[in-house]
Formats: structure tokens, sequence, C-alpha cells
């Protein structure tokens, strides 16, 4: 636990780093799947310099952002938001996996818990 608590920051930087990569393009079996449709290798290729740039460019303030939070906010709060996003962010990524089955709302209702907890609300 003491691990986790003294790199919440970049834990939380790569959850969300992560997120983002997700929604610039997604690699299937067929090739580079961005904006529905799949690219070639020249698009592709630039989507992927895009998308590195990018992350390296806002890495630095996600990391400022997620420092300033995990020092204000209880680590069970912050859990249970990541327990959230998590799911959301997986049933999003995923084509088949949707946000109404028993183990996502199940998931959900172990976030909203866990951020209540860290809350003081229950």
């Amino acid at each position: 636990m003491g691990f986790i608590a003294n790199n919440l920051a970049l834990i939380l930087t790569g959850i969300t780093i992560s997120i983002i990569g997700g929604y610039i393009f997604y690699a299937g079996n067929n090739g580079i799947l961005s904006g529905g449709t799949y690219t070639s290798k020249e698009k592709s290729l630039s989507l992927l310099v895009v998308r590195v740039l990018l992350i390296g460019i806002l890495t630095p303030f996600i990391h400022s952002f997620w420092k300033t939070v995990s020092l204000q906010i209880s680590f069970l709060t912050i859990a249970g938001v990541i327990v959230c996003i998590g799911t959301f962010a997986l049933n999003e990524m995923v084509a088949n996996w949707r946000h109404d089955t028993g183990k996502s709302l199940g998931l959900y209702a172990i976030g909203v818990i866990l951020f209540a907890v860290g809350m003081g609300w229950i």
C-alpha cells in the first residue's frame, strides 16, 4: 500500500495516458482503425508519430495535475474514480463489451462505493 500511495500520481498519469492513447487510434487484426475506417500504412505512421508527440507533450501536465489531486483527495476516493473510469474505458475500447452487463454494473457500483467511503459519505 505504501508503494501505491508514494507513486499514485505516476500510476494515475499512466492510466490517463493509456486512455488518451486508446482514443487516438485502435490497432486491430486488419490494421489501424482511425475515425471508423482502416488507414494506410503511411497514415498509420503519421498517427503513431502524432500520438507519441501528443502524449509526450501532455504527460508533464497530466502528472502535475494528478500530483496535486492525489495530495488533496483520499486514496479510496481516487481508487473509486479509477475503477469507474477504467471500467468505462475498457467497455469503450472492446467492441462487444457493454456498460449494462452485470459485471460492468458491479464494477461501477464498487467504484461508487469506494468514492463515497473516501469522501466520508458512507
